[in-house]
């Protein structure tokens, strides 16, 4: 269960724009050379990804220049066919993560996966903390951008004609040759790009820039230039890192009894700065609860909200709710089978991801919960299980926030109910 706070810190740059869209534009024109981590399986060997236990990872970055906007307004002291109009600032943002995707469900009844987005607030390492949860579910169309059936990327024929245009080529990857399928779309002010590997349907490259208000032009009565103020444009791009296998010791257990469809989990605390909370100060009340929705195949859909008071007096709670999938076997799941949880050795390192930087650990019997640890040096989600029945019972989560003296944010959740 993630904990993370809908106000977390993001990676980001502001009045540096321009040194990171240049970053994320020569990431997009180096990766058709060497994007694909060395110990990624050759396309031969990933005809079949999307399987129960594995991570498939991808590196994320987004970025908007900075620019104006025109904004109608009687004082101000541009005038454009009667009107009068000012130049607002439009500030630059962005940042880079990861995508990573663990395949918990591929059966009959379809294949699903647990979504982390995780941001990277110190560019050059691998220092990673959790900014997004969610689930992707295939359909007959692929699994979300990130996998198309290969029987699918066969049958397309190439098209360099229209909007949307089909093309077929071999590129060579850390010394490795794929045959790519590339799908490019161009409407006004959008531009779009993805590459598959047409063996395995996995999605390689991604990248879009979108005009998100355009530049402004101001002319006299005589077509002679006034003023111009340049727009701002939303740069995104995905990169294929590799899949590796993420297995827990109880991957692949059944779903407990309790947990079908109507049922509900809830979870309550508080949510604050380290210091204020070390000082004595409380924190703004903060609950989590997991609804189930749906069962599909052997996991749950369901739903994620998170709700803290409104800042704004007479309104109603705050609330963040986020699509998930709970299954077994998920880094910071509801419950884990309590025959498990007996045969874990204290500081047992349970897994250790190569790209995100953090690990899995088992700690030990902790005031009388079986605890287990995951994260990295920026962030650290701590969890409670029950040892008779596998139930998660307790769970902190700190999440360094980069402000002067340092200082994290801290999440606090108890279970409450049966």
């Amino acid at each position: 269960m993630d904990g993370s706070a809908p106000r977390s810190p993001r990676a980001s740059t502001r009045g540096g724009a321009a040194v990171l869209v240049a970053a994320v534009l020569g990431l997009v024109a180096t990766l058709p050379t060497g994007a694909i981590a060395a110990d990624v399986v050759d396309p031969a060997a990933a005809v079949s990804p999307l399987q129960v236990g594995t991570r498939l990872t991808w590196e994320a970055g987004d970025a908007t220049t900075e620019g104006y906007q025109l904004i109608s307004d009687p004082n101000g002291w541009l005038e454009r066919d009667g009107s009068y109009y000012t130049l607002r600032t439009m500030g630059g943002r962005g940042g880079f993560g990861l995508h990573q995707i663990d395949i918990v469900e591929a059966g009959p009844d379809g294949t699903v996966g647990d979504l982390r987005i995780l941001a990277n607030p110190t560019p050059g390492t691998k220092e990673h903390v959790t900014f997004g949860v969610g689930r992707v579910v295939a359909d007959a169309d692929g699994f979300g951008i990130y996998w198309m059936p290969p029987a699918r990327l066969a049958a397309m024929e190439e098209s360099r004609e229209g909007p949307t245009r089909v093309f077929r080529a071999t590129r060579d990857l850390t010394g490795q040759p794929f045959d790519i399928l590339g799908i490019t779309t161009r409407i006004e002010g959008h531009y779009e790009t993805r590459l598959y590997d047409v063996a395995s349907g996995l999605l390689l490259i991604a990248s879009s820039m979108t005009v998100i208000t355009p530049g402004v032009r101001l002319l006299d009565d005589h077509g002679n230039l006034l003023d111009e103020g340049r727009g701002a444009v939303t740069y995104t791009t995905k990169a294929f890192l590799g899949q590796r296998q993420f297995v827990l010791p109880w991957s692949g257990t059944p779903m407990p009894e309790w947990a079908a469809t109507g049922r509900s989990l809830l979870f309550q605390g508080q949510i604050g700065n380290h210091s204020y909370l070390m000082s004595g100060i409380p924190g703004m009340p903060y609950s989590v609860s997991h609804g189930f929705d749906q069962r599909l195949g052997g996991v749950l859909l369901g739903r994620q909200t998170a709700r803290w008071p409104s800042m704004v007096a007479g309104q109603s709670d705050d609330e963040d709710i986020k699509e998930r999938v709970y299954a077994v076997g998920t880094i910071d799941g509801l419950w884990i089978p309590p025959a498990a949880l007996a045969q874990l050795r204290p500081g047992q390192v349970l897994d250790q991801d190569p790209h995100n930087g953090h690990t899995f650990t088992f700690e030990g019997i902790v005031e009388g919960l079986a605890t287990i640890v995951r994260g990295g040096t920026a962030d650290r989600w701590t969890g409670g299980y029950d040892p008779v029945s596998g139930v998660l019972m307790r769970s902190y989560y700190s999440q360094r926030i980069d402000v002067p003296g340092g200082d994290a944010q801290i999440v606090e959740l108890a279970r409450v109910g049966p």
